[in-house]
């Protein structure tokens, strides 16, 4: 089996993006964020970790360890959301590309004051898109990303300012579902 890296479909250089993870899953080692070093058909074979450590060479990138909690950009840890992330959970992410920041919660809506928040992003070096990497030497993880058509049962509905997307937990103020006519807009 080898490690995977899943990316998405549609990226963003600017403006402030919101999305929902559900950890169905939880394994040994994941992590789930963005980056600007990865598109559509990444070539596993060129590595993207050194043993203990991710790594998405030459991107930047930011992403919340779904195995330990500690939130990491490019390699850099910059705090934790606990011990870990368990089977059902949801992982809440605020994507603040005007700042360089990205904005992360467990099971709650995010704080976008900076409470648990990576920074130290540049918009300067192109799109990003979302990233899932899984290495898969231990127990695999699964996760499903929720843009704003969620396919998995929420128990709440919360759209954007916008009208768009339907999350479980609220969207921050000036945060956008990531969609074609948000993008028309913001990105």
């Amino acid at each position: 089996m080898t490690d995977r890296v899943v990316t998405s479909t549609m990226g963003f250089s600017q403006g402030k993006w919101y999305c929902e993870v559900k950890i169905t899953t939880q394994g040994s080692r994941n992590v789930i964020g963005i980056s600007n070093g990865l598109s559509l058909g990444v070539d596993l074979d060129d590595g993207v970790k050194d043993g203990t450590n991710i790594r998405i060479s030459p991107a930047v990138w930011t992403g919340y360890k779904g195995h330990d909690g500690t939130m990491t950009t490019s390699g850099t840890d910059n705090g934790d959301l606990g011990s870990g992330a368990s089977d059902d959970d949801i992982l809440c992410m605020a994507m603040d590309m005007d700042n360089g920041q990205v904005h992360y919660n467990m099971n709650a809506d995010v704080d976008t004051s900076g409470t648990a928040q990576c920074t130290g992003l540049t918009t300067t070096t192109g799109e990003f898109f979302h990233v899932y990497y899984n290495e898969t030497s231990g127990t695999e993880s699964v996760n499903v990303f929720n843009f704003g058509n969620p396919p998995f049962a929420i128990s709440s509905g919360n759209a954007d300012a916008n009208g768009y997307g339907n999350f479980e937990f609220a969207v921050p103020s000036g945060y956008f579902a990531l969609c074609s006519k948000n993008l028309a807009e913001y990105g």
